[in-house]
């Protein structure tokens, strides 16, 4: 995007005639910052590694690459700032018609005739330039709407729309890629009645503290949600059932380190997990891994809260077979493995793999 913001805004003028260059310029170096170039690849060359330009002004006929290359380069390019750029085309007394319409379906955006008349050129170029500012201005604000749509500003993690467009996209990967994905369904434990004891102040610092905790624990190619006013979400991709159960324990040890300070008291702080790590199919869906991870997160709120429950292939994994409890150490959390059989879930492929203390 040009700079309007104090300086002024560039232009390329395209001519293997110094005559024609040094016309352009003395006409227009009052109101932009000229650049010239010879030929349609000096053109180019420049385009692609200097600062973006606000228009380029180039003759059709050159030696080398044209304007109809340079057209076709400026028009074909994936970066924006580039391909969008208008581009004024200068025509001699003998351009056809069937020149100019050529020009126009190849990307041309406005055309000048030589000899310059320095009133002409002069406007039909700030008038240009100005309207490509003002749709870059628009492209950016737009943009900027559309990423402040998708955080929420409680937290300052993505929002449920972010997520489960995420979702869709890591699932169709994964399939693609025949990877794993996990997803962590958390909600923190007493919420309501957090809030009718202590008031939204306190409810608010829970949910800044649980959304920096699960900060600290994703991996860049991870992803942290919060999808409803209690409930935060997690996807991770090819994280391995190891690294699920690490990171379950971890969140729960490290949210319960959390006390948020009420009246001059200390309020204890716990998070429920439900996971969801299905085997990955075409027939995988995003809307039933989130049913799945929801189920266990009932399951583990049903059973007090503070711990995170697993899908049930996790169990057949777990080591040993003789010991139906193990706790984790007095860091806080605790992630206890469990037998079957005490499992309530009406969904018969989720067990109850994890309980806090």
């Amino acid at each position: 995007m040009s700079d309007t913001t104090g300086s002024k805004q560039r232009l390329l003028i395209v001519d293997d005639s110094k005559v024609i260059r040094v016309t352009a310029r003395k006409i227009l170096q009052n109101h932009f910052e000229t650049v010239e170039a010879v030929s349609g690849e000096n053109a180019w060359e420049i385009l692609s590694s200097e600062a973006p330009f606000s228009l380029v002004v180039s003759d059709l006929t050159m030696p080398g690459m044209d304007g109809f290359g340079l057209l076709e380069k400026i028009r074909g390019s994936h970066l924006p700032h580039i391909s969008g750029i208008p581009v004024i085309i200068i025509t001699g007394a003998n351009d056809s018609e069937a020149t100019k319409q050529r020009a126009t379906a190849a990307g041309a955006t406005d055309f000048i005739g030589k000899p310059f008349d320095a009133v002409h050129l002069l406007a039909r170029t700030q008038a240009h330039a100005e309207a490509y500012s003002t749709e870059q201005s628009l492209t950016q604000e737009t943009m900027e709407l559309e990423d402040h749509a998708l955080i929420d500003p409680a937290s300052a993690l993505p929002n449920e729309a972010a997520f489960n467009e995420r979702g869709q996209q890591l699932l169709a990967y994964a399939v693609r890629h025949d990877c794993d994905l996990a997803l962590f369904s958390i909600d923190i434990d007493d919420f309501g009645d957090l809030f009718k004891q202590h008031g939204d102040q306190t409810t608010a610092a829970a949910v800044k503290a649980v959304a920096g905790v699960l900060s600290s624990c994703v991996r860049q190619e991870d992803m942290a949600a919060r999808i409803g006013s209690s409930r935060f979400a997690l996807l991770l991709p090819d994280m391995g059932r190891s690294g699920i159960r690490t990171l379950a324990d971890r969140i729960i040890a490290d949210i319960g380190k959390h006390q948020l300070a009420v009246d001059g008291k200390q309020v204890p702080l716990s998070v429920s997990i439900g996971v969801a790590a299905p085997d990955i199919s075409g027939e995988t869906r995003f809307d039933a891994m989130q049913s799945a991870a929801t189920a266990n997160l009932q399951t583990a709120l049903r059973q007090g809260g503070n711990q995170a429950v697993l899908p049930a292939s996790f169990i057949q994994e777990q080591e040993p077979p003789q010991d139906q409890s193990t706790s984790a150490d007095d860091t806080g959390g605790a992630l206890h493995e469990e037998a079957p059989e005490a499992v309530t879930d009406p969904l018969p492929d989720l067990e109850v793999v994890g309980t806090g203390e």
